[in-house]
């Protein structure tokens, strides 16, 4: 079984409807889908909620693979908007550098936050001091924990906006269309599964 997760349901709502949902369990803000071969989570925003929530579902269930699926902003101006990216590498300030299995694509580092960044100047001096082309609040918390129960992480995101002040607007604006070209580099990642 696979599990895919995201921050918010609208970001894995294309393959949501394409699922056979037997189950849904609600946990806190979050909550879990269960189909035959696979499980969808949404942690909701932030390390603090995503840690909370995929510590429950990991006591719950022990998953072959966890896919974090997502939009996320991007901290290298050089990289597209709406492009999708394995990450190859997740990055969170005092922590070291997880290192990820990743399908065949476009491959690049994410940087997990606290703090949605939503300043052009936040933006590149986290740039400057990570290396890291996006930025995400959850990806590393989820590798880490998987992780811990042995469990092998995967992470695609599509880039959605600047981390800058219109992220939010961009972000809001771009989520449906983005959503559906995210759920088909996942199915793809994934042989087509469902």
């Amino acid at each position: 079984m696979i599990a895919i997760v995201s921050a918010l349901k609208s970001e894995m709502r294309p393959l949501l409807e394409q699922a056979n949902i037997l189950q849904k369990i609600s946990i806190g803000r979050g909550g879990v889908y269960l189909a035959e071969d696979l499980h969808f989570l949404r942690t909701g925003l932030g390390p603090q909620q995503t840690s909370e929530i995929m510590k429950w579902y990991l006591n719950q269930f022990h998953p072959l693979q966890i896919w974090n699926i997502g939009l996320a902003g991007r901290l290298n101006l050089k990289i597209p908007i709406g492009t999708v990216y394995h990450i190859s590498q997740l990055c969170m300030s005092g922590k070291e550098t997880l290192l990820l299995n990743t399908a065949p694509g476009r491959t690049t580092r994410l940087l997990t936050v606290i703090k949605a960044v939503a300043a052009a100047n936040r933006r590149e001096k986290l740039f400057r001091q990570f290396s890291c082309s996006l930025v995400d609040m959850e990806a590393y918390i989820e590798a880490s924990l998987s992780r811990e129960a042995g469990i092998d992480f995967r992470c695609i995101k599509i880039v959605s906006d600047s981390a800058d002040g219109k992220a939010k607007e961009d972000f809001t604006q771009r989520l449906p269309i983005f959503s559906e070209k995210l759920a088909k580099a996942v199915r793809l990642a994934l042989g087509n599964a469902f």
